[in-house]
């Protein structure tokens, strides 16, 4: 419960402003219209937009970018092969 609240307190940035306030409008339309799929949609994307921060790599969930190791060699040290396309 307290991750909850957590989630719901933090991270509160423009972004997280904008999708809470879509989620309100497609909520609200919808019950204007009594469509019910709508109400589902927006009550899903209002959940998401409350309880998440919307960012990439919440949670350690992704791996990190490896950086590859520095090469002794330099660009005129390339060897180049031509290929010869045989008939």
């Amino acid at each position: 419960m307290t991750k909850a609240l957590n989630a719901l307190q933090s991270g509160w940035g423009l972004m997280k402003m904008i999708r809470v306030g879509l989620g309100l409008f497609i909520v609200l339309s919808a019950i204007q219209e009594g469509w019910i799929g709508g109400m589902l949609f927006g009550g899903f994307f209002l959940t998401m937009a409350l309880f998440t921060d919307g960012g990439c790599c919440i949670g350690g969930v992704c791996t990190p970018v490896t950086r590859k190791p520095e090469s002794n060699k330099s660009i005129q040290d390339i060897d180049y092969e031509e290929v010869v396309i045989k008939k």
